[in-house]
């Protein structure tokens, strides 16, 4: 019988890989918040752009999701944690290589931010329904963002904050 929990998983993550990372990392509040919007809206793909907590919560908690991330030395510790900790193997690609591919619910905290933005154009292309953008808090990258969606029905909602004052936001396409 398997007890793992969301936490334990958090806690090793951070024991493993230091609480430097508490900083760096996709924030636990913005993992679960999306956690539930995907059970809530009954998400059937699930695009993790960024390999790290997020893709470990992410494969604990569903079947469907696919993972990209731009640092091979960074996936292949990924992979390596999710396999011990969670107990899955995963396969971790790039985003260009998901280039014709449509998910439902894409989080998006894909390398630095001008990797961000480079991408951004594309990952609203692979987006059905709705993408988590990490570290909005981010001014250009934020201003970057909604200037790119005045052209694109959408709604955009500022939605999580975590104690280093970072923030994610969500985007409704549609």
């Amino acid at each position: 019988m398997n007890t793992l929990k969301r936490e334990d998983i958090i806690e090793q993550y951070f024991d493993k890989f230091g609480t430097g990372q508490k900083s760096m990392a996709a924030s636990p509040q913005s993992i679960r918040y999306c956690a539930n919007l995907i059970r809530e809206n009954g998400i059937s793909s699930i695009l993790d752009c960024g390999s790290g907590l997020s893709s470990a919560l992410f494969h604990f908690q569903f079947k469907n999701v696919v993972t990209v991330d731009d640092d091979s030395f960074w996936a292949k510790m990924t992979q390596d944690f999710v396999k011990i900790v969670v107990g899955k193997e995963i396969s971790i690609s790039t985003l260009s290589n998901m280039m014709n591919e449509k998910f439902d619910f894409i989080f998006y905290d894909y390398g630095d931010i001008e990797t961000r933005i480079y991408y951004f154009k594309l990952v609203i292309f692979m987006t059905k329904k709705f993408i988590y953008l990490d570290d909005m808090h981010i001014s250009y990258y934020y201003d970057y963002v909604t200037h790119i969606l005045k052209n694109i029905s959408h709604e955009l909602i500022i939605c999580t904050e975590d104690e280093f004052g970072r923030y994610g936001a969500l985007v409704k396409i549609g």
